[in-house]
């Protein structure tokens, strides 16, 4: 296996290389991939345009996010514990401590943002819309950076795009664990778990001596409360995963970016084959 670098990212078998010139030339290629991704990261991403200019409230913004994620999980485990005991206290903290999160992580997203617009005002002359700092403007001038990076490297062309994107794709995959085998795993915990949550549900009824109205009334509630824990996890995790895209900083999050505008850049130069 061939990689430069203590962090190298892009790697390549050796039984996917013939000959030493081979062996040589992908040396030579992904030492220059390694320049490109970091002159990527220095230059072009997003932690390098605004991040780096708002490095206390990029900082103080992810741990936020991190504290409101587990106060979420507190929620639904304060909420799991308080049918369990069929007592309401739990889950009265585990929603007041989450309403509390969720104000702080308001009131940081909020710094954040106005924060964020000033540095692209003052900084790219760019005028940001209201609520939001992301704007088409702000994307083509990250473009036009990219682009400018295409030509430092000589990629700018139509094939070796095409191979770039094909490389890191590749990479991409090698590094993605099998889905298959995450929801397996996932299975395998979570049906003992629930079973022994509805065993434990049983039981706590039944000391209580409830009627059978009341039974069918908690086991209807719990249903629901599954229902609408479903649906409420189903927004968060779309959510997380836009704002992930944010704050990730790792290797597979970098390469993304880069297949994304590459794939831009692509178009836009078939465009203008087309058009000549």
């Amino acid at each position: 296996m061939i990689y430069f670098g203590t962090k190298a990212i892009f790697k390549v078998e050796l039984s996917e290389i013939e000959t030493f010139r081979e062996i040589m030339a992908w040396r030579n290629y992904l030492k220059m991939m390694d320049a490109f991704i970091k002159h990527y990261r220095e230059k072009v991403a997003f932690s390098a345009l605004l991040f780096r200019h708002m490095k206390f409230q990029y900082l103080v913004t992810r741990w936020g996010l991190v504290l409101f994620v587990f106060s979420s999980i507190l929620l639904v485990g304060g909420a799991l514990l308080s049918l369990l005991a069929l007592q309401m206290t739990i889950g009265i903290v585990s929603l007041a401590f989450w309403f509390v999160c969720a104000c702080i992580m308001y009131t940081l997203a909020y710094v954040f943002i106005k924060k964020a617009k000033v540095i692209i005002k003052t900084r790219y002359s760019i005028q940001p819309k209201k609520g939001a700092w992301q704007t088409k403007e702000f994307y083509q001038y990250q473009f036009k950076c990219f682009e400018n990076q295409l030509h430092l490297f000589n990629l700018y062309d139509e094939k070796k795009l095409e191979f770039l994107i094909n490389l890191i794709e590749k990479e991409i995959a090698r590094g993605k664990p099998k889905e298959y085998l995450a929801s397996g795993v996932y299975l395998a915990l979570f049906v003992p778990l629930w079973v022994q949550f509805l065993t434990a549900i049983y039981k706590a009824v039944h000391v209580e001596v409830l009627s059978v109205a009341q039974e069918v009334l908690i086991f209807l509630g719990i249903g629901f409360g599954i229902l609408i824990a479903i649906r409420i996890w189903g927004g968060y995790k779309k959510m997380f995963a836009e704002t992930a895209e944010l704050f990730q900083n790792n290797d597979s999050q970098t390469l993304s970016e880069i297949i994304k505008l590459s794939e831009s850049a692509l178009l836009k130069l078939k465009s203008e084959e087309r058009k000549a």
